[in-house]
């Protein structure tokens, strides 16, 4: 991960750092690092340009995950309306326009939203959470 980090480091601006932002916020997610993803979105904002990069609007979904993972909802759904907003037409849109309250879809950015069991437990950011309690299988 050093190695896209310096990639960052070195060209902030470029759809090259977007992108290896992406792989590092994907990278964390999948080892559950949700605290570390973020202090990355942090960094996003205080440190990179903004960015129109389909790649920027990819990263926030894994930090709207990592905000629902540890059940801050208000902070994920922020994301979410940030991304409809900025985003309106990016991949990460069709991710971030579930209703809410009543359900959050958190689809992977490479593949297509599906749905999961209701009475399976959703992992990664390609899951569909239909409610709080279906996540744990008691809806």
């Amino acid at each position: 991960m050093a190695v896209f980090q310096r990639i960052i480091d070195l060209a902030p601006a470029s759809d090259t750092a977007e992108q290896a932002l992406f792989t590092i916020l994907q990278d964390q997610y999948n080892q559950n690092a949700f605290n570390s993803i973020l202090t990355s979105y942090q960094y996003i904002f205080r440190h990179l340009p903004p960015s129109k990069s389909k790649w920027r609007s990819l990263s926030y979904l894994y930090a709207a995950g990592a905000y629902f993972a540890l059940n801050q909802i208000d902070e994920a759904k922020v994301i979410y309306e940030m991304i409809l907003k900025v985003y309106p037409n990016g991949p990460a849109a069709k991710t971030a326009e579930s209703p809410w309250p009543g359900s959050i879809q958190v689809a992977h950015p490479r593949a297509s939203l599906s749905k999961t069991s209701i009475n399976s437990k959703p992992s990664g950011p390609h899951c569909v959470r239909t409610s709080r309690r279906a996540e744990y299988g008691t809806a």
